[in-house]
């Protein structure tokens, strides 16, 4: 069910029209050199971050539209996780381990959790990992995932830090 809320959610961010990324309701500092994108109607909003060169990553993220508190955060990503690799595994990717830690991260406005996977073979531009995560931005609940490599992740969660609600 939330990956097909997940799946829609995400079909219709594309057909909204792109916005100026000035226009969501985040602050989201974007490290010199990636490209990021918002697009939003409607109460949809939905980023997208590009580590550069393009082509080497994808973070993006969306606000979680079902009704949720952030201590409910931790478990919520633990489900989206046995989600991924039950999805993983209908398909033919092999990832390097199934095993779904939770790990945390906080910023000054911000506060959630994630998940790190690892594939068994490596792409084009060395190893590749998916992250899944979420997170309360001055109690606002967002959902996302990361899929590159695991330097720009590193990169993509000091974004995630950072990031805060617009005044």
């Amino acid at each position: 069910m939330r990956c097909i809320l997940s799946a829609m959610l995400m079909l219709a961010a594309a057909r909204c029209p792109l916005a100026a990324a000035a226009d969501g309701p985040l602050d989201v500092p974007v490290p010199a050199g990636w490209k990021m994108e918002y697009q939003g109607t409607d109460g949809l909003d939905f980023y997208s971050v590009v580590p550069q060169p393009a082509g080497s990553g994808l973070l993006m993220f969306y606000k979680w539209p079902p009704p949720a508190k952030p201590e409910e955060i931790p478990a919520l990503v633990r489900n989206l996780a046995g989600d991924f690799v039950a999805a993983v595994k209908k398909g033919k990717a092999v990832l390097a381990s199934e095993k779904c830690e939770v790990e945390g991260f906080v910023g000054a406005h911000c506060k959630g959790s994630y998940v790190v996977f690892r594939f068994k073979s490596e792409g084009v531009d060395g190893p590749q990992m998916h992250a899944v995560f979420m997170m309360s931005v001055d109690g606002l609940i967002w959902n996302g995932q990361f899929t590159g490599k695991p330097d720009d992740w590193a990169g993509a969660l000091k974004l995630l830090n950072a990031i805060k609600k617009k005044n």
